[in-house]
């Protein structure tokens, strides 16, 4: 299903590597609350250095809207169809986000300085990889039509994203304007686990996964799913420790019933 270059060395595979050997570690670290990222219900909001939430996240998102056409155009490669529309769906995941930061969200906190640094430079170099892994040429740009891989993954894709936009809406829509307390998010699978919207963004990302059709787009996206399976985690306990008598019964973090 996945392309599987020969290691040969390089920065990008070496940097593929080094992501996917640290996603357990990071994972744990989120779930644990030892190296929970400092933005949302988890900010430091005596820290020295703190940007207000809005600016914060917005700067995460902004470069990797643009990232992953470094390595095609500065190589020169034949933009197919294939690489085209990888490009838009990673670039349209960004865009996206930024949007909604803009427009969307409602924000009372602040993002840890770092957390911004470290998060953005994720973001960033995700997109910028995948873009020169794209751009060093393997089948899915040959093909003259679709493979079974990849029309399942396009529609997965398409799921993920909207399923996480309307469940941001639905967070959004918890707080009347000048409202700063959190509440219990209710709606559709709120009624079932407190990260409905991390879950439809990993279906979006493994969608796009399956359409890359590359190992190193697979690995990347592990690292994704350590991060934000640990970040349900922390998560739910947040909830628990603030709110446990209003929270459904039998609440769980990521996919209902399971986990």
């Amino acid at each position: 299903m996945f392309h599987v270059p020969a290691f040969d060395g390089s920065i990008v595979h070496w940097a593929i590597l080094i992501y996917l050997c640290s996603a357990p570690a990071l994972g744990i670290g989120e779930a644990t609350g030892w190296t929970s990222f400092g933005y949302s219900k988890f900010a430091d909001r005596k820290a020295r250095l703190a940007l207000p939430s809005r600016i914060g996240m917005f700067v995460i998102y902004l470069p990797a809207v643009f990232t992953f056409w470094i390595a095609p155009v500065v190589r020169g490669v034949n933009f197919s169809p294939w690489l085209v529309a990888s490009g838009l769906m990673i670039s349209f995941h960004f865009a996206k986000r930024c949007v909604e930061v803009l427009t969307l969200h409602r924000y009372s906190g602040v993002m840890n300085f770092m957390t911004t640094v470290m998060i953005g430079f994720l973001y960033t170099s995700l997109a910028l990889i995948l873009g020169e892994v794209a751009a060093t040429g393997f089948g899915p740009e040959a093909s003259p039509t679709p493979t079974p891989a990849m029309a399942v993954g396009l529609p997965l894709w398409v799921v993920g994203v909207y399923g996480n936009l309307h469940y941001h809406r639905l967070l959004a829509k918890l707080r009347e304007p000048g409202e700063t307390e959190y509440k219990v998010p209710r709606g559709g699978l709120f009624a079932h686990v407190a990260c409905p919207h991390y879950l439809y963004e990993l279906i979006g990302w493994w969608g796009f996964c399956l359409f890359f059709h590359h190992v190193g787009a697979a690995m990347m996206i592990t690292v994704m799913t350590c991060y934000l399976v640990g970040r349900s985690h922390n998560t739910l306990a947040w909830y628990r420790e603030r709110l446990g008598a209003k929270l459904p019964p039998h609440w769980k973090r990521l996919v209902p019933f399971v986990y």
